[in-house]
């Protein structure tokens, strides 16, 4: 379905030196050109370090301003893809949704990508709200974003996404399913 063009990694940051915990954190990106449409697509993946967060509120740890440095970092990635491609990014960000939202703290994930200024990124529990109880206990924390675009230049869309089990990891995973105009 898709042919790989390119792709990369960003170093962010790595919080407590060369080769200890946590490791070093990277902003990773693929682009695809969708064979059938012949459009491009980047998806770009993250995981940011744990335990940066009590109920939206950051923790004052280097892993936290590491992962805000992240946050920032995909969304500047996001933004540069985004006039030659349509973008997802995704990722295990360990911030829960609910709580970000609701505290609004302006270097997480809530604030940087879907609420600040335009450009912006909608995740699957803004378009769809949150499903089940969680993708890590009772915490959604593993996040599918896209650009929300208008529709006379939106290509493509998020059409739903499930949250499933059974995955080998300690977190439930995200599926979002998109369509593509040809």
């Amino acid at each position: 379905m898709f042919d790989v063009l390119d792709k990369g990694s960003i170093f962010v940051c790595d919080t407590n030196g060369p080769g200890e915990v946590p490791p070093a954190r990277y902003n990773n990106w693929v682009m695809y050109r969708h064979r059938a449409s012949g459009r491009h697509v980047t998806h770009i993946n993250a995981h940011a370090v744990a335990s940066i967060e009590t109920a939206g509120r950051p923790e004052d740890l280097p892993r936290t301003r590491c992962a805000e440095a992240q946050f920032q970092g995909l969304k500047d990635l996001a933004v540069g893809e985004q006039s030659e491609s349509q973008v997802i990014v995704s990722g295990d960000l360990n911030v829960d949704f609910s709580a970000d939202r609701s505290y609004g703290y302006a270097k997480f994930p809530w604030r940087v990508f879907e609420a600040n200024e335009l450009p912006n990124l909608r995740s699957n529990y803004n378009l769809y709200g949150e499903k089940g109880t969680g993708t890590h206990g009772n915490r959604h924390i593993d996040y599918v974003y896209f650009w929300k675009r208008l529709p006379e230049y939106q290509v493509m869309w998020m059409t739903g996404y499930d949250i499933v089990g059974g995955t080998r990891s300690d977190h439930n995973g995200v599926v979002a399913t998109f369509s593509i105009r040809n």
